[in-house]
């Protein structure tokens, strides 16, 4: 691929390169939590459908929509699954 003439292609190929590389590591961040709920719940499915359910300790938001919001709504979720996945949750 060769590199754009025009600096106003270079800058957008650029933007589109740092926007990949984001998805990428939202993605990975992501199946964390998915990996972390399949666990705790024993299947894709059972994980999936409590990941899009509110739930109280997050404010009656869904545990998938904190999970996308950067670390600490991850680790938040991750605090909730680890109780689960032990038997201790109260």
């Amino acid at each position: 691929m060769s590199e754009p003439e025009d600096p106003d292609d270079f800058q957008a190929l650029q933007w589109l390169i740092e926007q990949r590389q984001a998805k990428e590591s939202v993605d990975l961040e992501y199946a964390a939590v998915l990996d972390a709920a399949t666990d705790t719940w024993g299947s894709m499915e059972d994980a999936h459908e409590w990941l899009h359910r509110p739930h109280a300790l997050l404010g009656d938001r869904t545990p998938a929509a904190v999970a996308t919001e950067g670390d600490a709504g991850r680790q938040q979720v991750l605090d909730i699954l680890g109780p689960l996945r032990a038997g201790t949750a109260p």
